[in-house]
């Protein structure tokens, strides 16, 4: 066999597998991911994406991996005389999907939850469901440290889409604390910001209401027989907080969410809510059925790397901008019907009676 795509869930262990199989093959491996992304995880234009695709599947000898919903069909089109084919697809029916999504999802056999299941809506919090707003982060930082919250510096590019706890420590640098103290702040931080949190539950309720069409949006996808959680760079008592105060939470499943004390790398946290969310409904979390809605380049990249579908909403960056970074779908707003249309298009997600 000269010529093995490997697809699967983000945290199915796909990764593991090529590494094995590239070496009992002698196959050269690439992962997609290696390529799709270059500094600070800025991704390439699909365009120039695609083609590096295509110039790899033109070898006569390859392993890749990755499950990157917009280009996939380039490497599954061409495996060695059908049998690499076959092996993706094996390979993906074990870690709880198939290799047919988007709109040949409907000739796929549903499993599992499939009654009551139309498939997972993974949200993100800050600037997608709410405001963004730093002041929480900036209060619980200077605690942590003993600084004044006029001396709090934010690192420029690295706030928006990336977790609380790598903040905290970048944050503490850019505001003068040494870095070896702005690890061992990292510890205390959870139960400043809980306190933090709580003393500002009034202004976090009048000064960041949840965004228009946020709540009738997951009430209706909740109808239509989704699923829903939450990926956030915020610690879960932050999200708690913020979901539970806006009234955003009633419709979320808490439990299979991922945060950002469960990992201090975003790009992690897809592979938590995959395992929460197996543990929890005793199936495998299918890719083809997820779709991630965030608001940051980040939550694009993140939910790719993830080989989720992806929604970006234009709350906080214009619309344009953020198709730069290939989103399945951009939205100007929450606006129920678009968000719900842009969501069961991409997983074919509709409820079974």
């Amino acid at each position: 066999m000269d010529r093995v795509v490997i697809l699967g869930c983000g945290g199915s262990g796909k990764t593991f597998l090529a590494h094995h199989l590239a070496h009992l093959l002698g196959l050269p491996l690439t992962h997609l991911d290696s390529i799709y992304y270059y500094a600070d995880w800025n991704p390439l234009p699909q365009n120039e994406f695609a083609q590096q695709q295509r110039d790899l599947v033109a070898r006569p000898r390859w392993l890749i991996e990755g499950n990157y919903a917009g280009t996939r069909l380039i490497a599954i089109g061409r495996p060695h005389h059908g049998r690499g084919r076959l092996l993706a697809r094996k390979v993906h029916n074990l870690v709880g999907g198939s290799t047919e999504c988007g709109p040949e999802r409907s000739r796929v056999r549903m499993f599992g939850m499939s009654a009551a299941y139309a498939g997972l809506v993974v949200w993100d919090v800050d600037g997608t469901l709410i405001p963004a707003d730093l002041r929480w982060l900036r209060r619980a930082v200077a605690r942590t440290y003993g600084l004044s919250e006029e001396l709090i510096v934010f690192p420029k590019a690295r706030v928006h889409g990336y977790t609380d706890q790598s903040i905290v420590v970048e944050t503490a640098v850019a505001s003068g604390v040494s870095s070896d103290v702005a690890e061992e702040g990292v510890s205390r931080f959870p139960e400043v910001l809980a306190r933090v949190m709580s003393e500002g539950e009034q202004e976090l309720a009048r000064d960041q209401p949840a965004y228009p069409g946020a709540f009738d949006s997951i009430a209706s996808l909740h109808e239509h027989g989704f699923v829903q959680t939450v990926l956030t760079g915020n610690l879960r008592v932050a999200a708690e907080v913020k979901l539970r105060v806006s009234g955003l939470d009633r419709h979320l499943d808490l439990d299979i969410g991922a945060f950002g004390d469960d990992a201090r790398d975003r790009f992690e946290l897809p592979a938590v809510v995959a395992e929460r969310f197996a543990a929890r409904y005793g199936t495998m979390l299918d890719a083809c059925r997820t779709v991630v809605i965030g608001d940051a380049p980040n939550d694009i990249a993140c939910a790719r790397h993830a080989g989720f579908y992806v929604i970006a909403v234009a709350h906080r960056m214009p619309r344009n901008e953020l198709e730069q970074h290939s989103p399945d779908a951009a939205l100007d707003r929450l606006d129920t019907n678009m968000v719900v249309s842009a969501v069961t298009s991409l997983t074919g997600g509709i409820k079974t009676p």
